[in-house]
């Protein structure tokens, strides 16, 4: 009970399945991910917001790149 330390309990346990895909061709490479694709919904307990708002939920990110 001190103001000075937040202590609170440790969330319950959780399993993240994320997913990758790197490719390249010619000058051209990418990037494919898919991150918590069953969208768990979960607090990282080493999070500062984690007694506001859950994490994200399934993401998806792209990228590609032009070596030249």
């Amino acid at each position: 009970d001190s103001p000075i330390f937040d202590f609170k309990d440790v969330p319950k346990a959780f399993f993240l399945t994320n997913l990758t895909w790197d490719w390249s061709l010619r000058q051209f490479s990418g990037n494919l991910q898919a991150r918590n694709i069953f969208d768990i919904s979960y607090r990282d307990y080493l999070n500062e917001f984690r007694l506001f708002h859950d994490e994200l939920g399934r993401n998806f990110i792209a990228s590609i790149k032009y070596n030249f």
